[in-house]
């Protein structure tokens, strides 16, 4: 039988989110093309990922979509009355809420309508 330790699981998961920081962080450099701090830049990421969380987003999509939405509409994006309405809507599910903040995202920047997945 095949046991696994929770130090295991710990070790994987700690794997995982240094993955997802590392992607979320190249995907921001890409965005703002010139970074100088890239320690600061490495702790504002991780803190969204903790405000995306807070939301009860928790898929890759999900947090990159709120991550990517922070980076573009700047500081103080969730007070927006737009996005608010779709991040303070918790009878949708998140992922839901990511699609409506991808597509508020897409709209703004005038981009094409296939960011994310359709979700019901």
């Amino acid at each position: 039988m095949l046991c696994i330790r929770s130090e295991q699981i710990e070790a994987l998961n700690a794997d995982s989110e240094k993955s997802l920081l590392n992607r979320l962080e190249t995907t921001v450099q890409s965005i703002l093309v010139s970074v100088s701090d890239r320690a600061a830049l490495r702790a504002a990421i991780r803190n969204l990922v903790i405000r995306a969380r807070g939301e009860g987003m928790s898929t890759e999509y999900e947090i990159a979509v709120y991550v990517t939405a922070a980076v573009l509409l700047r500081a103080g994006f969730e007070r927006d009355p737009a996005i608010e309405s779709i991040l303070s809507d918790h009878e949708s599910k998140p992922a839901n809420r990511a699609a409506r903040l991808a597509y508020e995202l897409s709209r703004r920047l005038s981009l094409p309508n296939s960011i994310g997945p359709h979700v019901e």
